[in-house]
Protein backbone atom coordinates (compact mmCIF):
# COMPACT_ATOMS: atom_id res chain seq x y z
CA UNK A 1 0.00 0.00 0.00
CA UNK A 2 1.57 3.31 -0.86
CA UNK A 3 1.62 6.30 1.43
CA UNK A 4 -1.13 8.23 -1.11
CA UNK A 5 -3.33 5.16 -0.55
CA UNK A 6 -2.93 5.10 3.06
CA UNK A 7 -3.70 9.03 3.24
CA UNK A 8 -6.90 8.49 1.16
CA UNK A 9 -8.08 5.46 3.41
CA UNK A 10 -7.67 7.38 6.82
CA UNK A 11 -9.41 10.67 5.00
CA UNK A 12 -12.99 8.00 4.05
CA UNK A 13 -12.72 6.83 7.94
CA UNK A 14 -12.76 10.41 9.27
CA UNK A 15 -15.86 11.15 7.17
CA UNK A 16 -17.55 8.26 8.54
CA UNK A 17 -16.44 8.94 11.55
CA UNK A 18 -17.27 12.59 11.63
CA UNK A 19 -20.82 11.73 9.63
CA UNK A 20 -21.95 9.29 12.31
CA UNK A 21 -20.65 12.17 15.19
CA UNK A 22 -22.88 14.38 13.20
CA UNK A 23 -26.00 12.13 13.05
CA UNK A 24 -25.67 10.79 16.81
CA UNK A 25 -25.77 14.82 17.23
CA UNK A 26 -28.69 15.09 15.17
CA UNK A 27 -30.71 12.55 17.08
CA UNK A 28 -30.00 14.27 20.69
CA UNK A 29 -31.07 17.44 19.20
CA UNK A 30 -33.93 15.91 17.72
CA UNK A 31 -34.56 14.19 21.34
CA UNK A 32 -33.79 17.47 23.69
CA UNK A 33 -36.59 19.15 20.97
CA UNK A 34 -39.14 16.19 21.66
CA UNK A 35 -38.66 16.47 25.56
CA UNK A 36 -39.09 20.26 25.11
CA UNK A 37 -42.11 20.24 23.87
CA UNK A 38 -43.31 17.33 26.29
CA UNK A 39 -42.47 19.46 29.17
CA UNK A 40 -44.60 22.54 27.56
CA UNK A 41 -47.36 20.27 26.63
CA UNK A 42 -46.80 19.29 30.69
CA UNK A 43 -46.78 22.49 31.42
CA UNK A 44 -49.97 23.32 29.87
CA UNK A 45 -51.87 20.90 30.93
CA UNK A 46 -50.74 21.61 34.32
CA UNK A 47 -51.79 25.15 34.36
CA UNK A 48 -55.24 24.22 32.51
CA UNK A 49 -55.78 21.73 35.10
CA UNK A 50 -55.19 24.60 37.94
CA UNK A 51 -57.31 26.90 36.04
CA UNK A 52 -60.01 24.24 35.29
CA UNK A 53 -59.82 23.71 39.95
CA UNK A 54 -59.70 27.02 40.64
CA UNK A 55 -63.20 27.47 37.99
CA UNK A 56 -64.22 24.48 40.05
CA UNK A 57 -63.72 26.27 43.05
CA UNK A 58 -65.08 29.40 42.81
CA UNK A 59 -67.79 27.65 41.32
CA UNK A 60 -68.53 25.72 44.59
CA UNK A 61 -68.18 28.54 46.50
CA UNK A 62 -70.68 30.36 44.64
CA UNK A 63 -73.20 27.95 45.12
CA UNK A 64 -72.23 28.13 48.85
CA UNK A 65 -72.71 32.11 48.61
CA UNK A 66 -76.11 31.40 46.84
CA UNK A 67 -76.89 28.57 49.36
CA UNK A 68 -76.95 30.13 52.26
CA UNK A 69 -79.92 33.14 51.49
CA UNK A 70 -82.08 29.83 49.88
CA UNK A 71 -81.48 28.06 53.29
CA UNK A 72 -83.04 30.74 54.99
CA UNK A 73 -85.54 31.67 52.80
CA UNK A 74 -86.91 27.58 53.37
CA UNK A 75 -86.44 28.08 56.99
CA UNK A 76 -88.87 31.00 56.72
CA UNK A 77 -91.43 29.36 54.38
CA UNK A 78 -91.38 26.09 56.38
CA UNK A 79 -92.07 28.17 59.57
CA UNK A 80 -95.09 30.20 57.97
CA UNK A 81 -96.36 26.66 56.63
CA UNK A 82 -96.49 25.13 60.19
CA UNK A 83 -97.89 28.34 61.45
CA UNK A 84 -100.61 28.43 59.64
CA UNK A 85 -101.48 24.58 59.49
CA UNK A 86 -101.45 25.46 63.52
CA UNK A 87 -103.59 28.27 63.23
CA UNK A 88 -106.43 26.21 61.47
CA UNK A 89 -108.49 28.94 59.95
CA UNK A 90 -106.23 29.48 56.96
CA UNK A 91 -106.05 25.98 55.95
CA UNK A 92 -110.09 25.68 56.33
CA UNK A 93 -110.39 28.83 54.50
CA UNK A 94 -108.72 27.05 51.69
CA UNK A 95 -110.05 23.94 52.05
CA UNK A 96 -113.61 25.46 52.38
CA UNK A 97 -113.50 27.97 49.70
CA UNK A 98 -110.75 26.37 47.59
CA UNK A 99 -110.93 22.72 47.58
CA UNK A 100 -114.74 22.06 47.17
CA UNK A 101 -114.54 23.20 43.96
CA UNK A 102 -112.14 20.72 43.10
CA UNK A 103 -112.96 16.60 42.14
CA UNK A 104 -111.09 16.02 45.64
CA UNK A 105 -114.47 16.83 46.88
CA UNK A 106 -117.00 15.65 44.72
CA UNK A 107 -120.96 16.25 46.01
CA UNK A 108 -122.78 13.24 46.68
CA UNK A 109 -125.99 13.02 44.32
CA UNK A 110 -127.49 11.87 47.50
CA UNK A 111 -127.26 15.37 49.28
CA UNK A 112 -129.79 17.45 47.11
CA UNK A 113 -129.48 20.20 49.55
CA UNK A 114 -126.12 21.73 50.21
CA UNK A 115 -127.84 23.92 53.33
CA UNK A 116 -127.69 21.09 54.95
CA UNK A 117 -123.59 20.44 55.71
CA UNK A 118 -122.49 22.09 58.39
CA UNK A 119 -119.17 23.34 59.27
CA UNK A 120 -118.40 20.27 61.94
CA UNK A 121 -119.83 17.60 59.63
CA UNK A 122 -117.20 18.91 56.88
CA UNK A 123 -114.54 20.11 59.26
CA UNK A 124 -111.71 17.84 58.78
CA UNK A 125 -112.34 17.49 55.08
CA UNK A 126 -111.90 21.14 54.51
CA UNK A 127 -108.81 21.21 56.83
CA UNK A 128 -106.84 18.06 55.74
CA UNK A 129 -107.33 19.47 51.84
CA UNK A 130 -106.20 22.77 53.47
CA UNK A 131 -103.15 21.67 54.52
CA UNK A 132 -102.79 19.55 51.33
CA UNK A 133 -102.42 22.88 49.56
CA UNK A 134 -99.83 24.19 52.22
CA UNK A 135 -97.88 20.87 51.75
CA UNK A 136 -98.11 21.05 47.82
CA UNK A 137 -97.06 24.65 48.09
CA UNK A 138 -94.05 24.25 50.59
CA UNK A 139 -92.73 21.02 48.63
CA UNK A 140 -93.23 22.77 44.89
CA UNK A 141 -91.10 25.72 46.80
CA UNK A 142 -88.30 23.67 48.33
CA UNK A 143 -87.64 21.01 45.07
CA UNK A 144 -87.66 23.82 41.86
CA UNK A 145 -84.73 25.27 43.17
CA UNK A 146 -80.98 24.58 43.21
CA UNK A 147 -80.45 21.17 45.54
CA UNK A 148 -76.53 22.26 46.22
CA UNK A 149 -76.17 22.79 50.01
CA UNK A 150 -79.80 22.17 50.69
CA UNK A 151 -79.52 18.44 51.52
CA UNK A 152 -82.25 19.38 54.71
CA UNK A 153 -84.56 21.64 53.28
CA UNK A 154 -85.11 18.82 49.70
CA UNK A 155 -85.57 15.85 51.78
CA UNK A 156 -88.57 18.16 53.33
CA UNK A 157 -89.69 18.32 50.19
CA UNK A 158 -90.17 14.88 49.11
CA UNK A 159 -91.05 13.84 52.81
CA UNK A 160 -93.76 16.90 51.60
CA UNK A 161 -94.74 14.82 48.88
CA UNK A 162 -94.89 11.99 50.09
CA UNK A 163 -97.06 13.03 52.96
CA UNK A 164 -99.17 14.56 50.64
CA UNK A 165 -100.33 11.72 48.69
CA UNK A 166 -99.98 9.14 51.36
CA UNK A 167 -102.17 10.92 53.66
CA UNK A 168 -103.25 14.10 53.29
CA UNK A 169 -105.70 13.73 50.01
CA UNK A 170 -106.63 10.84 50.90
CA UNK A 171 -107.41 11.61 54.78
CA UNK A 172 -109.54 14.71 52.77
CA UNK A 173 -111.21 12.81 50.15
CA UNK A 174 -112.38 10.26 53.24
CA UNK A 175 -113.62 12.78 55.45
CA UNK A 176 -115.77 14.51 53.40
CA UNK A 177 -117.38 11.21 52.34
CA UNK A 178 -118.08 10.80 55.85
CA UNK A 179 -119.76 14.19 55.88
CA UNK A 180 -121.50 13.28 52.54
CA UNK A 181 -122.97 9.93 54.50
CA UNK A 182 -124.04 12.23 57.85
CA UNK A 183 -126.09 14.91 55.08
CA UNK A 184 -127.66 12.42 53.23
CA UNK A 185 -128.93 11.06 56.65
CA UNK A 186 -129.84 14.37 57.83
CA UNK A 187 -132.01 14.89 55.03
CA UNK A 188 -134.45 12.28 56.14
CA UNK A 189 -133.62 12.45 59.89
CA UNK A 190 -133.92 16.76 60.54
CA UNK A 191 -136.49 19.00 60.03
CA UNK A 192 -136.37 21.29 56.48
CA UNK A 193 -136.12 24.92 57.39
CA UNK A 194 -139.28 26.15 56.04
CA UNK A 195 -139.11 29.23 57.86
CA UNK A 196 -136.10 30.77 56.85
CA UNK A 197 -137.45 30.63 53.10
CA UNK A 198 -140.84 30.47 53.26
CA UNK A 199 -143.80 32.53 55.07
CA UNK A 200 -145.60 30.25 57.42
CA UNK A 201 -148.55 30.25 59.79
CA UNK A 202 -147.70 26.52 61.59
CA UNK A 203 -146.35 23.81 61.67
CA UNK A 204 -146.36 19.92 62.98
CA UNK A 205 -143.94 17.42 63.19
CA UNK A 206 -143.92 13.34 63.45
CA UNK A 207 -140.98 11.31 63.64
CA UNK A 208 -140.55 7.77 62.97
CA UNK A 209 -138.11 5.53 64.36
CA UNK A 210 -138.18 2.65 62.16
CA UNK A 211 -137.37 -0.79 63.46
CA UNK A 212 -134.80 -1.35 60.27
CA UNK A 213 -132.95 1.72 61.42
CA UNK A 214 -132.90 5.27 61.20
CA UNK A 215 -135.15 8.00 61.82
CA UNK A 216 -137.84 9.97 59.41
CA UNK A 217 -139.20 13.16 60.30
CA UNK A 218 -142.31 14.44 58.94
CA UNK A 219 -143.31 17.65 59.38
CA UNK A 220 -146.74 19.51 58.02
CA UNK A 221 -146.73 23.61 57.05
CA UNK A 222 -149.21 25.75 56.90
CA UNK A 223 -148.12 28.59 54.30
CA UNK A 224 -149.77 30.44 51.31
CA UNK A 225 -149.69 29.97 47.44
CA UNK A 226 -147.32 32.65 45.96
CA UNK A 227 -150.14 35.32 45.28
CA UNK A 228 -152.81 34.87 47.86
CA UNK A 229 -154.49 37.78 48.41
CA UNK A 230 -155.76 36.63 51.58
CA UNK A 231 -155.09 36.82 55.01
CA UNK A 232 -153.35 33.63 56.92
CA UNK A 233 -152.51 30.43 54.79
CA UNK A 234 -154.31 28.57 52.16
CA UNK A 235 -151.82 26.04 52.01
CA UNK A 236 -150.55 22.46 53.48
CA UNK A 237 -147.33 21.77 52.54
CA UNK A 238 -145.77 18.59 53.72
CA UNK A 239 -142.23 17.17 54.08
CA UNK A 240 -140.24 14.03 54.37
CA UNK A 241 -136.71 15.20 56.10
CA UNK A 242 -135.62 18.01 53.59
CA UNK A 243 -138.19 17.11 50.43
CA UNK A 244 -141.58 18.31 50.03
CA UNK A 245 -143.43 14.69 48.96
CA UNK A 246 -146.78 16.34 48.51
CA UNK A 247 -149.17 19.66 49.22
CA UNK A 248 -152.92 21.16 49.19
CA UNK A 249 -154.34 24.37 48.71
CA UNK A 250 -158.18 25.92 48.94
CA UNK A 251 -159.26 27.06 46.36
CA UNK A 252 -162.24 28.80 47.89
CA UNK A 253 -160.28 31.69 50.08
CA UNK A 254 -161.03 29.48 53.24
CA UNK A 255 -157.44 29.45 55.09
CA UNK A 256 -156.56 26.82 57.98
CA UNK A 257 -156.58 27.58 61.82
CA UNK A 258 -153.21 27.14 63.16
CA UNK A 259 -152.63 24.90 66.44
CA UNK A 260 -155.73 23.00 65.31
CA UNK A 261 -153.87 19.74 64.82
CA UNK A 262 -154.79 16.60 65.34
CA UNK A 263 -152.79 13.28 64.98
CA UNK A 264 -153.87 9.44 65.25
CA UNK A 265 -152.16 6.40 65.06
CA UNK A 266 -154.15 3.48 64.77
CA UNK A 267 -151.41 0.96 63.53
CA UNK A 268 -151.39 -0.53 67.59
CA UNK A 269 -147.76 -0.73 67.41
CA UNK A 270 -146.81 -1.70 64.38
CA UNK A 271 -147.41 1.73 62.40
CA UNK A 272 -146.92 2.78 58.76
CA UNK A 273 -147.11 5.61 56.97
CA UNK A 274 -150.92 4.51 56.16
CA UNK A 275 -151.97 4.08 59.87
CA UNK A 276 -150.47 7.26 60.77
CA UNK A 277 -153.22 10.39 60.15
CA UNK A 278 -152.81 14.04 60.46
CA UNK A 279 -156.21 16.14 60.35
CA UNK A 280 -155.91 20.31 60.56
CA UNK A 281 -159.34 22.58 60.49
CA UNK A 282 -160.12 25.19 58.80
CA UNK A 283 -161.88 29.00 59.50
CA UNK A 284 -164.90 27.82 58.40
CA UNK A 285 -164.77 24.64 59.91
CA UNK A 286 -163.61 22.48 57.46
CA UNK A 287 -160.63 19.59 58.13
CA UNK A 288 -158.45 18.58 55.87
CA UNK A 289 -157.25 14.49 56.81
CA UNK A 290 -154.71 12.55 55.29
CA UNK A 291 -152.52 9.80 56.38
CA UNK A 292 -148.75 10.33 55.52
CA UNK A 293 -149.40 7.95 52.60
CA UNK A 294 -151.64 9.99 51.50
CA UNK A 295 -149.43 13.17 51.12
CA UNK A 296 -147.03 11.33 49.94
CA UNK A 297 -149.25 10.84 47.03
CA UNK A 298 -150.77 14.11 46.94
CA UNK A 299 -154.17 12.23 48.21
CA UNK A 300 -155.75 14.87 50.29
CA UNK A 301 -159.73 15.51 51.85
CA UNK A 302 -161.16 18.39 52.82
CA UNK A 303 -164.41 17.69 54.18
CA UNK A 304 -167.11 20.22 56.09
Amino acid sequence: MTTSDARHGNSRLAAVVLLHAGAGLARTEVERRHDDRDALRNERRLAEADVHRQELADREQSRRRRAGPLRESDKAVLTLAIALAITVLAPYLIGHFLMRKTGLMAPDPAVYDGAVRSLGDYFPADYFAGVAVLAALTAIFLLVRPWHHRVPSVVTGWVLVFALFAFLLPKAAESWQHGERVSAGKLASTAFPFGSRYYQCDSYRYSIDWKEGGRETWQIYLTQESGFAGRGCNRVAVYAGWHQVGEFTTTDGDTFVPNSWDNTDISRGGFNLTTIRISVRTARNGTLGFSLEDARNNRFALRY
